[in-house]
């Protein structure tokens, strides 16, 4: 089986040797900005460099996959948010928002212009660079983040308690702006689509939040993309894991903080993660990757991947131990 073939066999919840293993969210590194002569912020805004310094993940790493793009701030930048690029050592962020409780949602933004417009350039880039043994992702914001970068966290949690009827045209906006912005990555030729609903982790919210406001957006986002899915959320969240499976995705996207165990047995979606990425690949020793990967391995994920998005000066040598890892592992 090709890497491409591996991945989407494992999506469907599927066990397969060597298990598939790359980066489903941030997936750039400083040593892949060097090895690919593409550098942050100028990979955030020009497709070219996006292009290949999403590739250095296979090319350079040994990933199995390939994604773009490499930050979460493009949905809010289009709908009015400010946001700043960072530097090579430091991802986007977004810097206000824009609204208050009670505007009127903006419309809907031209996907023909701006960072998004390079983001689905970029995947059209991937496919003719990497063919079709490798598979391409796209990624979008969900639903909850989006609305939690234009109002602000803590308005949000205000008002899902006060007035959780307020927020839901700015989730209807967020569901209607990533269905037309997926659809337009799957044209381009991405196999799978990652959505990121950071905010929407137990470590910010509750299960009460959860199961009332943000899995219905999530379901409605996830049932009208044309490709499989992996839902991604933060933190410590074993105790949504039921819901997280009802969701929709093909893949739920975890840290090793949620049980990994209980998360493969919580459901009928194939599970992604979990090897930490500040306290292993950041900071561990290769064989502290290796323990992680076996870890991970051993509690049955599908997709073996960092719990969430990689940090810039990852050391390359962790991550090509987890690519050794996954591949030498006999379990």
């Amino acid at each position: 089986m090709t890497p491409r073939e591996r991945l989407l066999t494992a999506m469907r919840r599927q066990h397969v040797r060597p298990v598939p293993v790359g980066a489903l969210v941030q997936s750039a590194t400083v040593a892949q900005m060097e090895a690919a002569g593409a550098w942050w912020p100028e990979a955030h805004r020009d497709a070219e460099a996006m292009t290949r310094l999403a590739a250095a993940a296979h090319e350079i790493v040994g990933f199995d996959f390939v994604r773009v793009p490499f930050d979460q701030t493009i949905e809010a930048e289009l709908l009015g948010a400010e946001v700043t690029l960072g530097d090579r050592t430091s991802n986007a962020q977004v810097r206000s928002h824009p609204l208050k409780p009670g505007d009127p949602p903006p419309p809907l933004p031209d996907l023909d212009t701006g960072r998004a417009r390079v983001v689905i350039e970029a995947i059209a880039r991937l496919r003719r660079r990497v063919g079709e043994d490798v598979a391409v992702l796209g990624g979008l914001v969900g639903p909850f983040t989006i609305v939690c970068q234009l109002l602000g966290i803590q308005t949000v949690l205000t008002e899902s308690v006060r007035r959780p009827d307020a927020l839901q045209p700015y989730l209807d906006l967020a569901i209607e702006l990533g269905v037309e912005y997926g659809r337009r990555q799957v044209a381009a030729g991405a196999d799978a689509i990652t959505v990121e609903d950071m905010a929407a982790s137990l470590d910010m919210t509750s299960p009460r939040l959860y199961q009332q406001l943000i899995l219905p957006a999530q379901q409605q986002l996830v049932s009208a993309l044309p490709a499989p899915t992996i839902l991604h959320v933060c933190g410590s969240n074993t105790r949504i894991l039921p819901m997280l499976h009802r969701a929709g995705s093909e893949v739920i996207s975890l840290e090793a903080r949620t049980d990994l165990v209980q998360a493969v047995g919580a459901g009928d979606c194939a599970i992604a993660g979990g090897v930490p990425t500040v306290e292993v690949l950041l900071n561990g020793t290769p064989a502290d990757v290796r323990r992680a990967v076996e870890e991970s391995l051993a509690a049955g994920v599908h997709i073996l991947a960092p719990g969430c998005g990689l940090p810039p000066t990852t050391p390359l040598e962790n991550l090509r131990e987890m690519v050794r890892a996954a591949r030498s592992w006999k379990g």
